[in-house]
């Protein structure tokens, strides 16, 4: 599984917001910013994926991954549970007879449209629930 991590700098300020934030409401917080800052990511996720049954589609979601009082981890992607073909259209694959199906790429494009953008929310999301928090 191919994993693209995208690492924010020059949040120091906002960092240091967070750590007088309730130890119990840091995580939630992060969590929360990331997840609405990953929306459009999953929205295009969705418009873009190959539509055979419609099944792909529907399997997109944001996932969380790990929470603790600094760090947050999401995952924008097909959940495997639902449906076990994303990767396979993703990357393209081998059939059993030793051919070749083309890769119909709906993730990457996805998130390379809208990192800046989710980067932009992510702050945006983070700065007002941590001010919020503060009155």
């Amino acid at each position: 599984r191919r994993v693209v991590r995208l690492e924010v700098r020059g949040l120091s300020t906002l960092r240091t917001k967070l750590k007088q934030l309730p130890r119990a409401a840091r995580g939630e917080v992060l969590n929360r910013a990331l997840t609405d800052a990953a929306g459009p990511i999953e929205s295009d996720a969705k418009r873009l994926a190959p539509r055979l049954t419609g099944g792909l589609s529907q399997s997109i979601d944001i996932h969380t991954m790990d929470v603790s009082r600094y760090m947050a981890q999401v995952r924008v992607g097909p959940n495997y549970k639902l449906n076990r073909t994303g990767h396979l259209l993703e990357f393209g694959h081998k059939t059993p007879g030793g051919g070749w199906v083309r890769a119909y790429p709906f993730l990457r494009p996805a998130f390379d449209a809208n990192k800046a953008r989710a980067v932009k929310r992510f702050r945006d999301i983070l700065r007002r629930e941590i001010l919020q928090y503060g009155k």
